[in-house]
């Protein structure tokens, strides 16, 4: 007894045959698989709802500007989904390469790497600017006192107009 077919639905996309990534970076891959599917970046940014910034780091294989190996596989998986390849055709080279980036010596003036571990990042603290009043707002802008100061004087507004009203009405 057959089934019948006529109502079934094809969810999920046939996989394609990946290109070969022997020699390629993972941004390459995503570039060229892109490419074949006739998408603009901003249609893939739609599609796995990555930001469009990330997806150019990501072609351009500038993996230190996102937030991390386990992010970057995520990024990967969900780029594989919407092309319609296997995941691993990216993932699979991108730990190659993070590998590779891990295991490079760090040049001089860097910080060595963990181990175990690609090599670190340290955040720099924003430069301070010069001057009275710009340190001023320097301050007040990264201690976010201009907002503590509205909600206290706010606060001493309330408490007085209650005073006011208790002492009107004795």
């Amino acid at each position: 007894m057959r089934a019948d077919t006529g109502r079934l639905r094809v969810i999920a996309p046939v996989p394609d045959d990946p290109p070969e990534a022997a020699g390629r970076s993972p941004g390459q891959l995503v570039r060229e698989l892109r490419t074949r599917r006739g998408l603009s970046l901003e249609q893939l940014a739609a599609a796995t709802k990555i930001p469009v910034s990330s997806l150019r780091h990501i072609e351009a294989d500038e993996f230190d500007a996102l937030p991390g190996p386990v992010f970057v596989k995520g990024f990967l998986r969900c780029c594989a989904r919407a092309l319609g390849v296997e995941a691993e055709h990216l993932v699979e080279p991108f730990e190659d390469w993070n590998s590779r980036a891990a295991s490079t010596p760090p040049a001089e003036g860097d910080a060595a790497p963990s181990p175990g571990g690609p090599p670190q990042v340290t955040a720099r603290p924003p430069a301070r600017p010069s001057g009275a009043w710009a340190t001023a707002k320097w301050r007040l802008e990264t201690a976010n006192l201009a907002l503590w100061a509205v909600v206290v004087l706010f606060v001493l507004v309330v408490v007085s107009a209650a005073f006011q009203l208790g002492a009107g009405s004795r």
